[in-house]
């Protein structure tokens, strides 16, 4: 009866150390592939999604922040005061565009 007992001795990793060079070979082409899929996966997905969100964040809290200072500025109505400057000297005309 004890000898109908099977162990598992193989790992999964078990590969990468075994063999000559020809495991070497299988070891690096692995590491390679998988720094490539990485990358791939980083410049691809993530990146763009992370500057997605970034922006997205800042240009509602700059909205915000905008709209928060535009209610608390009192609007200033132009008065006749404001254009007697430009009768006085009319050179500010041309500066101005």
């Amino acid at each position: 009866m004890d000898n109908n007992h099977i162990t598992a001795t193989n790992s999964w990793f078990d590969w990468m150390v075994q063999g000559g060079w020809m495991g070497w070979i299988k070891i690096f082409f692995v590491t390679i592939v998988a720094f490539l899929i990485i990358v791939c996966l980083l410049s691809t997905c993530i990146i763009p999604c992370c500057k997605f969100m970034i922006n997205r964040i800042v240009s509602q809290s700059i909205t915000i922040a905008y709209a928060a200072l535009s209610q608390n500025e009192p609007q200033k109505k132009p008065d006749e005061d404001d254009y007697d400057d430009l009768d006085k000297n009319p050179s500010m005309c041309d500066t101005m565009v």
